[in-house]
């Protein structure tokens, strides 16, 4: 996971590892979108993906998703039941899948925060799940976090540092 150079092969892995630890009937990673303060879904796989799809973008002012995003800590369908306090988003679609949500936790890099991975239908709920969560939210954090450095590093070594023009060297 951690030798993929560009984020979009780190994304669909941790989905795969995802998929493997917690067996879920879906799986949902999304990115912090550049231009503004929202996400955007990167990966959806599982048998009832529906009608999301790459590229969806979720508004960080409500829904269980930007809750989990905005608050930076794991949410599990014990506390989704408070639908006080977690409510659905205003999105149909979004909302659709948030309600089969059992598990939500976000990808953090120090306090900066990257992306999301929500899940439904896990067979496994509980404390191990939470902490099989974090454990694969960590890691890809480590891994997006150096995917950028390393684009970072190349497009330096690429281009002229005076004048940012590509010198052709790789």
């Amino acid at each position: 996971l951690t030798s993929s150079t560009e984020k979009r092969e780190i994304v669909p892995l941790l989905g795969m590892i995802i998929e493997h630890l917690l067996e879920p009937t879906e799986v949902y990673v999304f990115l912090r979108a550049r231009e503004d303060d929202g996400l955007v879904l990167a990966h959806a796989s599982g048998d009832r993906v529906g009608n999301l799809t790459a590229g969806h973008r979720v508004p960080m002012d409500a829904g269980r998703i930007a809750t989990a995003a905005r608050h930076r800590r794991s949410l599990d369908s014990g506390e989704f039941a408070d639908k006080s306090r977690y409510p659905l988003s205003n999105d149909p679609a979004l909302a659709l899948i948030e309600r089969r949500l059992t598990l939500c936790a976000p990808i953090l890099s120090g306090d900066a925060l990257l992306g999301v991975i929500a899940v439904g239908g896990t067979r496994t709920n509980g404390n191990e799940a939470k902490r099989a969560m974090r454990v694969v939210s960590e890691l890809g954090a480590a891994a997006l976090v150096n995917a950028m450095n390393f684009r970072t590093a190349r497009l330096a070594a690429e281009s002229d540092p005076l004048t940012r023009l590509f010198v052709g060297r790789v």
